[in-house]
């Protein structure tokens, strides 16, 4: 894991609560719904970006959003029906990439957040002990590439100060 500077994005999709986590603790029926859906192979026609899956995790003090979409840049005149969109700042990350054959969108939450959290422990990168105290609370994952030719997972930590008064 390393530290890099990303620029703004926009992040496109659906939401998805804690109550809505499955028995493995993923997402996975979910992201497959909005895959069968279609919506998003609309989108990577107009993206500046190559195609990309993603999944954004929205950190509060007590809580998270789980977001499941795509990574978009450019302009987007309108928004396809039923999805919504976050913007991601420019900021400093701690990122990691590795070559995979397949979506991992059915892996555990629990195992991602630990795996990248060690890697940036194991790189000197100092990561907040609760991501929603800091002032850019957000944990990024794409899968960039087509699912039938090989993908690289990017996995991105958004650093930022962390915030000591959350009532201010």
């Amino acid at each position: 894991m390393e530290k890099q500077q990303q620029k703004q994005l926009k992040f496109i999709g659906k939401v998805a609560m804690p109550s809505m986590l499955e028995a493995n603790g993923s997402f996975y029926s979910q992201f497959q719904e909005l895959e069968d859906s279609q919506v998003l192979n609309q989108l990577d026609e107009t993206n500046q970006l190559p195609k990309n899956r993603s999944s954004l995790i929205v950190f509060g003090p007590e809580n998270y959003m789980y977001w499941q979409g795509l990574v978009y840049e450019g302009e987007l005149a309108e928004l396809p029906k039923g999805l919504m969109s976050y913007d991601l700042p420019e900021s400093t990350v701690a990122t990691m990439s590795q070559e995979i054959s397949d979506y991992q969108f059915h892996t555990p939450l629990s195992f991602e957040l630990t795996q990248a959290f060690d890697s940036a422990k194991k790189a000197g990168i100092e990561i907040p002990a609760n991501l929603g105290l800091s002032e850019h609370p957000y944990f990024l994952q794409q899968y960039v590439g087509d699912a039938t030719q090989g993908l690289t997972k990017q996995t991105s930590v958004y650093l930022g100060q962390v915030i000591d008064n959350v009532n201010d």
